[in-house]
């Protein structure tokens, strides 16, 4: 007999969801899937890929290892988009609102006025 402490509860599903995205990503970025400790890790620690680093910050390669979790470029400054396994090579990205132009972080280009 089935009761209603049995039954997925709804309260449950964004944890589940989040728990079904954290799988995905690791296993797309060749990580073993596992429960991690998602988007916790603070500027200049230790990380496998950035998923595991804090909104703002990636896992970065730029000396020997390990990787590290650092901010992300600003406007002017060198920026990279080649990651491998979930480790940026050299430079972290921009933030979404900017692009990395000729390795350097840029304002997208403005529409032309119609």
């Amino acid at each position: 007999m089935v009761t209603t402490d049995m039954l997925l509860k709804i309260e449950h599903l964004p944890l589940l969801c989040a728990m079904f995205a954290v799988a995905i990503v690791a296993f797309t970025e060749g990580i073993p899937p596992r429960l991690v400790h998602f988007h916790s890790r603070r500027q200049g620690a230790k990380c496998r890929y950035t998923g595991q680093c804090v909104h703002g910050t990636c896992c970065l390669l730029s000396g020997p290892p390990p990787p590290t979790c650092q901010n992300l470029a600003v406007i002017g400054r060198p920026c990279s988009s080649n990651i491998v396994r979930g480790v940026y090579q050299g430079h972290c990205p921009c933030p979404y609102d900017l692009r990395c132009i000729g390795h350097f972080c840029m304002p997208p280009p403005r529409a032309p006025p119609m």
